[in-house]
């Protein structure tokens, strides 16, 4: 079965989007921050087809977790998922790299419609 990786600092967080992605009929790997993140994906790397990642997070911030994992497995689908935020580097950064972002917190329908462009 195709699993999610949900990266996220605030359990709840983690909780909401695991229930929608589990209602979708994927598995969910739940990771706490950057490094959490990575390390998961490295286990997981051949059975994970989508990572949705925070960006402000301690340890290790989304972006970074986004460049480690893409070094991992470059064709790996990435959802960036977080607050809006007006930080240049961050908004720099996802309008550079080839993935997805939607706004925390969203409806259950935007969220999944945002995971289903993935397959």
């Amino acid at each position: 079965m195709a699993k999610v990786l949900i990266v996220d600092d605030d359990q709840i967080v983690r909780l909401i989007s695991s229930r929608y992605v589990n209602q979708m009929g994927l598995e969910t790997i739940m990771a706490n921050d950057g490094v959490d993140g990575v390390n998961k994906f490295n286990l997981f790397k051949n059975e994970i087809f989508l990572v949705i990642l925070d960006i402000d997070m301690p340890r290790m911030d989304g972006c970074e977790a986004f460049t480690r994992i893409k070094k991992i497995k470059p064709t790996v689908n990435v959802l960036f998922s977080s607050i809006c935020t007006d930080n240049n580097t961050v908004n720099s950064f996802i309008n550079n790299v080839d993935v997805k972002f939607i706004s925390k917190p969203c409806e259950k329908q935007i969220f999944q419609n945002a995971i289903r462009t993935f397959y």
